[in-house]
């Protein structure tokens, strides 16, 4: 069994351990229905303990056992094909960066009036360190869209004449 169990908690740990044990051996694209996660858990898998072990669980088959439980809505969960895996990774960047953004909005758009000076330099500092992540992102994002600078080859006006007569 894995040790999944923090001393504080140890009945979601045991819960978690439970379902990692069955979902560790399981085929992929194997749908885990609320009902069965249920039976499973002896837990309603929507009630808080049973959605921290599917949590706890979901974190341990991914880091340990390299399988993804991916919600499956108003149904339950689903372990992902390895060829999904790519489709989730996008889905979570894309999600990420819409609520940074929304985050930058809630430091920008504020009546700075009714703040003290500690409140403004504290909200300045959390907009722009989320700012840079957003523009770091940004650039990496465009980066990766060109090829690098030594694959680009521009070719010199002897070399164009001789292209473009040689297509003659």
């Amino acid at each position: 069994m894995i040790a999944v169990a923090k001393p504080n908690e140890p009945r979601i740990g045991v819960l978690a351990a439970r379902l990692v044990e069955v979902m560790a051996t399981a085929d992929y694209e194997t749908l885990y229905t609320f009902d069965a996660l249920r039976r499973l858990l002896f837990e309603d898998p929507q009630g808080m303990r049973g959605n921290a072990a599917i949590q706890r669980a979901k974190r341990v088959l991914h880091e340990q056992y390299e399988r993804a439980l991916v919600n499956v809505r108003n149904v339950g969960y689903q372990i992902a094909h390895p060829n999904e895996h790519q489709h989730y990774q996008a889905r979570h960047y894309r999600s990420s960066r819409r609520r940074l953004r929304v985050a930058i909005r809630f430091g920008t758009h504020v009546k700075r009036e009714l703040l003290t000076p500690a409140q403004q330099q504290a909200l300045d500092e959390s907009t722009n360190r989320l700012a840079i992540l957003v523009a770091v992102g940004e650039s990496v994002r465009r980066a990766k869209a060109l090829p690098p600078a030594a694959d680009i080859h521009v070719p010199s006006g002897r070399e164009l004449a001789e292209l473009l007569n040689a297509k003659q």
